[in-house]
């Protein structure tokens, strides 16, 4: 599978999405069912997510009807995705709150992993 699903080593509760080339959205819905059931585990406790796109390119479809649609469907205890290493993508999320308000706030961009990192930090710190 393209894409591996982990605990962040650094930030607790965050789960880290690594994409690899040649990922698909049906192994990104794969993922998230995955991710749904871990948060769920959390029983109540906040998570965020890392989305690590740096080695990765975003396949073609409609990027924000599967990522909206499976945030939609997952734990209301997970707060934020973090997206971080893809130019396109940060370009997206910065338009996608125009287009899409259910993702207005929930979606952040960072250059890379210790910027997504920090931002979460941030963002718990402003949101608790």
């Amino acid at each position: 599978m393209a894409i591996e699903l982990l605990w962040d080593e650094i930030v607790p509760n965050v789960v880290h999405y690594r994409f690899q080339k040649g990922w698909t959205w049906e192994e990104f819905r794969q993922a998230a069912l995955k991710e749904h059931t871990w948060g769920a585990a959390l029983e109540g406790a906040r998570y965020d997510i890392i989305g690590d796109l740096t080695h990765a390119t975003i396949p073609s479809g409609t990027p924000f009807t599967n990522v909206a649609r499976l945030f939609d469907q997952g734990p209301k205890n997970r707060k934020m995705i973090v997206i971080a290493g893809s130019f396109l993508a940060r370009s997206m999320i910065q338009i996608s709150g125009q287009v899409y308000p259910q993702v207005k706030g929930r979606f952040h961009a960072a250059r890379d992993l210790e910027t997504a990192r920090q931002a979460i930090l941030k963002l718990r710190a402003d949101q608790p």
